[in-house]
């Protein structure tokens, strides 16, 4: 069945889910329903208005629109919001299906940025973030308390039905940033590294499923870095070892560490130059690749890369991935079980949209990841992303930054929502 839904040229058909969820999107749009009469239900519809002869998706009151509903009839009762709503649609004509999971002025905080996801050993996903006293930075919500400082915490829910619902937002570490958690077999427990903002490096462990967590202590013996962001990684080829990657400074270089215990971490004898934001996959053979948002220093706009097989101690020299474009963002990559790498980001080399997933699977040279498919999973605003495993190895987790009703249409990260991506 398809509802056509009449414009003033030409007829624009929707299927009914999607024609419900635009309808949706407009009567949780805050500054739409603020601007009309109080208690008026809004219908996202593809038609004209006053004084304008175009056709496009904007949210009308019943009072503006023909006795049937299809399209504009007369005043100015509505809301243009063409890019939003077709970015709507086209989400969902794609399939994808998604849950709100950090929204502005939760707790207070206006903006809440750089995702972070991770499942325990008992299928509880943990979901951490960047809470933010201040905008900007992708993220302009429509509405937020001004602050007079430029501090973060790391806030933190969790999800006990595969991401369908989530726990209320909680602050878990005052004065901190850039979250990447980490299960360990070892320890039997989440590790979780982060930044102070003095981007000193802290450690906390959870033994109880995220419940609490232990003091922060400082790591020492690496060089100052911002972790991540995202997550950190545990080697199953090399007894559970522990692994982290992080930046100093913009494009100046990252730089790995690693423990064997949990506790104490050695750094690698080697920098990759001139790289930034960045995270870590171990492949089926036990190769360990770093993949790297660089500043597009070559002509592909593309992730970097560069292997290790030894653990972490040393890396490869830099090559770059010209499947994998990027427009200069920060992007997740995981293996599910059976050895399928996953791998998340924009897809685009110019803007933070066309958020896709990849799948591949390991080459016959060192390093080698070869992509076979991919998934587009957002057509407009897409921007930090973290990938984790789910219980089921065909499917993936992906908590990822957008916009929405809240956000003023000006950034690619102003709300935080949960995908599950079939792989």
């Amino acid at each position: 069945m398809v509802l056509n839904i009449l414009a003033a040229a030409a007829a624009v058909a929707i299927i009914p889910q999607c024609q419900t969820a635009l309808d949706a999107w407009c009567n949780s749009d805050v500054s739409c329903l603020h601007a009309m009469p109080a208690g008026a239900t809004l219908y996202a519809r593809n038609s004209t208005a006053e004084g304008s002869g175009t056709s496009e998706y904007r949210c009308y009151t019943a009072a503006s629109l023909s006795p049937d509903k299809r399209h504009y009839s007369n005043g100015t009762q509505y809301c243009s919001r063409n890019s939003q709503l077709t970015a709507q649609l086209q989400g969902c004509e794609i399939g994808t299906k998604y849950t709100e999971v950090f929204v502005p002025n939760e707790l207070g905080y206006p903006c809440i940025r750089i995702p972070a996801i991770m499942k325990t050993s008992t299928n509880r996903l943990l979901a951490f973030a960047e809470c933010r006293n201040f905008t900007g930075d992708g993220c302009e919500p429509v509405t937020h308390t001004s602050h007079l400082n430029r501090n973060r915490d790391i806030c933190g829910k969790y999800s006990d039905d595969l991401g369908k619902t989530w726990s209320p937002l909680r602050t878990l570490w005052k004065g901190a940033m850039q979250p990447a958690p980490v299960w360990s077999d070892l320890l039997n427990a989440t590790v979780m590294q982060f930044n102070d903002l003095e981007d000193n490096i802290y450690q906390s462990v959870s033994s109880d499923n995220g419940r609490t967590w232990s003091d922060r202590q400082q790591v020492y013996g690496v060089v100052k870095s911002m972790v991540g962001p995202g997550v950190g990684l545990q080697l199953k080829q090399s007894n559970n070892r522990l692994m982290f990657i992080g930046h100093q400074g913009a494009y100046t270089f990252d730089t790995v560490w690693y423990s064997n215990d949990g506790k104490t971490y050695n750094q690698s004898t080697v920098s990759m130059i001139h790289m930034d934001e960045a995270q870590l996959v171990e492949l089926p053979s036990g190769i360990v690749v770093a993949n790297m948002r660089n500043d597009h220093i070559t002509e592909c706009k593309c992730r970097a890369t560069s292997y290790s097989t030894d653990g972490g101690r040393t890396f490869s020299k830099l090559t770059y991935d010209p499947t994998l474009t990027s427009p200069i963002c920060q992007a997740t990559i995981i293996t599910t079980k059976s050895g399928k790498v996953v791998f998340a980001n924009p897809a685009s080399t110019t803007s933070r949209t066309t958020g896709t997933v990849r799948v591949g699977v390991e080459g016959s040279q060192p390093g080698q990841i070869l992509w076979q498919s991919s998934k587009l999973i957002w057509q407009a605003e897409y921007g930090y992303s973290c990938l984790t495993r789910l219980a089921a190895d065909t499917q993936v987790g992906l908590l990822w930054e957008t916009s929405g009703p809240q956000c003023t249409g000006t950034g690619a990260s102003c709300r935080t929502v949960f995908s599950v991506v079939n792989v």
